[in-house]
């Protein structure tokens, strides 16, 4: 009976345990995934493309600044990147030149329990948080979201 009820709580230990990594791995996710749809949005909005880059940087720094710390979430590289879709020059109706934007976070999370959730790994679970958009030709729409909408 004892021993039938140490295995139980050590197997519900266990688990508990595991499901609080997940949750946190699940939480920097949401958060990394925001930040790179901030940065896709900043990016696109920006009137020029020399403003791309500190537009994009502040949004980074605003959401993932508050969440970094070297216990939990270290995001290790941001990158935008600016190209033609399918790296082809591409016009629309107006004739004028379509461009995307592509935002790629390389974030690190450590794991408290890493054997549980990865048995043949280190304690650092790395990923990537990407968002895309195509900047919008109209120039109206880089502070509306849709004809007739307030300005933001």
């Amino acid at each position: 009976m004892v021993e039938t009820l140490l295995v139980t709580v050590l197997f519900l230990s266990a688990v508990i345990f595991a499901m609080v990594q997940v949750s946190l791995i699940t939480i920097n996710t949401l958060i990394s995934n925001e930040a790179a749809f901030s940065m896709v949005r900043s990016a696109v909005v920006a009137k020029t493309d020399s403003d791309v880059s500190s537009a994009s940087r502040s949004a980074a720094f605003f959401l993932l600044g508050p969440h970094m710390s070297a216990e939990n979430y270290m995001p290790l590289k941001a990158t935008v990147l600016g190209k033609k879709p399918l790296d082809v020059e591409q016009q629309d109706y107006q004739h004028d030149q379509i461009k995307t934007y592509e935002v790629d976070i390389n974030y690190a999370v450590k794991l408290m329990f890493s054997k549980i959730i990865q048995p043949f790994s280190g304690p650092v679970y790395t990923t990537d948080a990407t968002a895309r958009m195509i900047k919008s030709p109209d120039s109206e729409y880089y502070t509306r979201a849709y004809p007739g909408a307030s300005e933001w």
